[in-house]
């Protein structure tokens, strides 16, 4: 099977006090993959390259067509051992790896010589560095996925971010290119397994999946620009996650014969602007297709055990568009993937479809650069995993503020640390907000075993009896989709100023308004439902004051129910907002005596 794309993931943390096993490491070799595309955005030119060796095959480390592949030998003699705590890579030990050949960048006048460049191990123990020939910092290497072959007695990281260091950055006068992942590195070694001692085959060999599967997304950083043209930028994070369950979990890569069942991630950001909170870009479907399983005593490989092990996509494997495909081929309530028919088996036949990039775009989360520059809003990367059977989907979802800031690219400094868990929307109103001095709400509908929806509301107090209602509707996982959303109104009331946003810059698919004698309803055209994964936000001003009432949205395809009902604030005929200390839901009796 051949693959076509690039990029990368993390190294288990495991300190060196840890890992007092040493093994010798022979015959390192390793592949640079640059992303030509990327660092010709940047500034960058490829000037030169002088390969030492013919790039050898990862299978799990594809690369674009558009790529510049070169490899690079270790020649002999040099001292270099690896430590590896439960099968999985520690760190690398000794001395720095020094490779024959290298090549060569230019940037704006600048030279970055690249040539006889060293592998360095840093103090953290899946931290290491690309070094130029006098030990000068270039690139950090990070999110690295390992791999022991016993069999063939061979170590291999692969998949390694090759971020552009903080030294070489200012160097170029571009602080803002700090942490930016330009490509990927693969080290594939033959190792002496006779000395000190060997390698054995550790536990975790008998996977139990029917126990409860809970997978916690940990953190998502690093978003990064992965192609700019045409005001627009395709923006990528990293994601990590941790096995909280009590079950192991399938991440087989598709297309493999037992079972091409594996989770998904899909990222999304969202802007908060003058009381609106709205999704402006939205990813294709990454299909994971490995885990390193740091922190635990588990090889990597394709079960993610249930003894908290850990796995890590970056940034460079997310954008790859070898492992990302259309949302629409995925079940998001059961995580299940209908191959058969899909964007990489069109026909059927079980074998993998050659599909290469239509342009820089193509199926990466793509971002109008005018809606990332209003100084008065604040913006929110989202991840979530899916992950077949996992009993909250709410832990394998998370976000962060970022700050969108641009020079001669974009770059997302990180505002929220840590990382909250749950959907980004919580962070326009929270979670536990009930009617009160805000005036707003936030509920969640369970829809029996066949997903979740949310619905957000903030009201504003304009004076003269005006209030302004902005509803947010989020579908996480109902796969039989929303087409109509339908407030109360009571009689009499006078409506103005109606609004709805959808993320597509295509008015003419809008939902459209009907304002009835008892309800304000919004319809679906055909083709722009609201599918899972996706926010819609919806307002109008009315002269009439919020109270606990509830919604109506229906649903497009067939079923039971027809038509979700989920509470929320909706306008009332007369009266002030009571601050009663009552919950949503509360029975509440009223009496009066009149004398």
């Amino acid at each position: 099977m051949r693959f076509l794309v690039v990029l990368a993931l993390l190294v288990p943390t495991v300190s060196f006090a840890q890992s007092p096993a040493l093994w010798t490491a022979t015959d390192v070799e390793t592949t640079v993959v640059l992303d030509t595309p990327l660092l010709e955005e940047l500034g960058f030119l490829i000037d030169s390259e002088t390969p030492s060796a013919t790039p050898r095959t990862f299978d799990l480390m594809p690369f674009e067509v558009t790529s510049r592949v070169m490899a690079f030998t270790a020649p002999r003699p040099y001292s270099i051992a690896f430590t590896a705590p439960g099968n999985t890579f520690g760190s690398l030990v000794g001395s720095d790896l020094t490779h024959s050949g290298g090549f060569i960048l230019r940037h704006q006048g600048d030279t970055i010589d690249a040539r006889n460049f060293r592998i360095h191990q840093t103090e953290v123990a899946d931290r290491l560095q690309l070094l130029d020939a006098n030990g000068v910092v270039l690139f950090d290497l990070d999110h690295a996925h390992s791999a022991l072959d016993l069999d063939a007695g061979r170590l291999m990281l692969f998949n390694v971010d090759m971020r552009i260091a903080a030294p070489l950055a200012e160097r170029l006068n571009r602080p803002e290119l700090t942490g930016v992942s330009i490509g990927a590195i693969g080290l594939d070694a033959t190792l002496d397994t006779t000395a000190p001692e060997p390698l054995t085959r550790g536990g975790c060999s008998t996977p139990n999946f029917d126990l409860i599967t809970d997978v916690a997304l940990t953190d998502v950083s690093n978003l990064q620009q992965s192609h700019r043209d045409g005001g627009r930028v395709a923006l990528t994070p990293s994601a990590t996650l941790e096995n909280v369950g009590t079950a192991d979990v399938k991440w087989y890569e598709f297309f493999t014969p037992s079972d091409d069942q594996h989770p998904y991630l899909v990222w999304a950001l969202y802007r908060l602007d003058d009381g609106v909170f709205e999704m402006i870009g939205q990813s294709a479907v990454k299909h994971a297709f490995y885990t390193i399983n740091s922190g635990c005593s588990c090889p990597g490989g394709h079960i993610l055990w249930a003894v908290g092990c850990r796995d890590t996509y970056g940034t460079g494997t997310n954008s790859s568009r070898s492992w990302l495909a259309p949302r629409d081929e995925i079940t998001a309530s059961t995580g299940e993937w209908a191959r058969c028919g899909s964007y990489w088996d069109q026909d059927c036949n079980g074998e993998q479809d050659n599909r290469n990039p239509i342009d820089g775009f193509d199926r990466r989360m793509v971002v109008e650069e005018s809606d990332l520059q209003d100084a008065d809003a604040r913006y929110f990367v989202e991840a979530w995993y899916i992950i077949q059977n996992d009993v909250d989907i709410f832990n394998t979802m998370g976000w962060r503020e970022v700050d969108p800031t641009f020079t001669s690219s974009w770059s997302f400094p990180t505002l929220t640390d840590p990382m909250p868990l749950g959907p980004a929307i919580n962070a326009w109103v929270p979670d536990d907000a009930t009617l009160g001095a805000n005036g707003a709400l936030n509920r969640t509908l369970t829809v029996g075993d066949e997903g979740h929806v949310q619905l957000v509301v903030e009201t504003t107090d304009l004076g003269g009896g005006l209030t302004r209602y902005q509803y947010g509707l989020m579908n996480h996982d109902f796969d039989r989709q929303i087409d109509s959303f339908s407030i109360p109104l009571p009689n009499g009331a006078t409506v103005s100023n109606v609004t709805f946003g959808d993320i597509d810059q295509d008015g003419g698919n809008d939902w459209s308004f009907a304002e009835g004698a008892n309800a304000l309803t919004w319809t679906a055209p055909a083709g722009n439902s609201l599918d899972w994964g996706t926010l819609f936000v919806f307002g109008f001003t009315v002269d009439s004051a919020p109270v606990d009432s509830s919604a109506d949205l229906g649903v497009l395809e067939p079923g039971t129910p027809g038509v979700l009902t989920i509470g929320t604030l909706a306008p009332t005929t007369a009266g002030p907002i009571f601050t009663d200390g009552f919950e949503s839901g509360d029975t509440v009796s009223w009496s009066a005596t009149i004398n």
